[in-house]
């Protein structure tokens, strides 16, 4: 991972947790640990000044996306997604329910800190309500000082629409 992050590289890494989850979650939580100790060291001793090699570099970010998240998760991402950020890590993690940390990570505590650590929330299609209280809950609650009802109508002939209302 170092020698990618020095030359600007992408990484892609196919885990195939469909076919086999228990081969794919030990890959994935053992790819986890190795990006997280290249966290480590990056924040400890090199950060704003390059990688190990000692080179002077502009600090730059390092994007982590995972995929199928709830399969690839364990203890040792806790501490990347806590504590990376400070060493230009971005992590991007995609999943379908918000029980799937917590599945993965067999700790309900654990899930939540792992739910806390995110910085951004993106939702599309959201099936449970305790999956939708995790955006609805972060919202600020408003007043709304006053409603107005309204209705109009329109008649022209000169549009080729005879009536429209709303």
């Amino acid at each position: 991972f170092e020698s990618a992050i020095r030359s600007n590289k992408i990484v892609y890494i196919g885990l195939d947790a469909l076919t086999d989850a228990t081969v794919a979650k030990a890959v994935g939580s053992a790819m986890f640990a190795d990006i997280t100790s290249l966290a480590g060291r990056i924040y400890n001793f090199t950060r704003g000044a390059g990688l190990s090699d000692g080179v002077a570099r502009n600090h730059q970010s390092v994007c982590v996306h995972a995929d199928e998240f709830s399969e690839i998760i364990g203890d040792s991402f806790v501490p990347l997604l806590n504590k990376a950020r400070g060493a230009g890590f971005n992590v991007t993690a995609y999943t379908q329910s918000r029980a799937d940390i917590t599945v993965g990570l067999s700790d309900s505590a654990k899930g939540e800190q792992v739910e806390d650590n995110f910085n951004t929330l993106i939702m599309m299609r959201v099936r449970s309500e305790k999956t939708a209280k995790l955006l609805v809950d972060q919202l600020p609650e408003v007043k709304v000082p006053s409603i107005m009802w309204g209705s109009a109508s329109n008649d022209t002939s000169q549009t080729g629409v005879d009536f429209t209302s709303s």
